[in-house]
């Protein structure tokens, strides 16, 4: 299904005009995936490295900083329940 274009006005509000809600301190590491996890029970980020060398990363997420350690070339799943990082498989179990 194509995506629903809904225009808004600028109103006010309690947050700056712009802002991240995901970044990676790491040029080689890249988010591949944000998503709810299948049973709605957090936040599932996925991330490759991608020039072949061993990475020590740090993610903020919402305001939220977590490490991962990535090998080359690795996907990593990780698992965000709102407070705590939780490396996973790629099924997310």
């Amino acid at each position: 299904n194509p995506p629903h274009v809904v225009i808004e006005a600028n109103h006010g509000g309690t947050l700056p005009p712009t802002r991240s809600f995901a970044g990676i301190d790491s040029e080689n590491v890249s988010f591949t995936v944000i998503k709810d996890k299948t049973d709605g029970e957090g936040t599932v980020l996925r991330f490759v490295e991608t020039a072949g060398k061993k990475t020590d990363a740090k993610v903020n997420f919402f305001g939220n900083v977590f490490p991962i350690r990535m090998k080359p070339y690795e996907i990593k799943t990780v698992l965000f329940d709102g407070e705590t990082a939780t490396e996973t498989d790629l099924t997310e179990q």
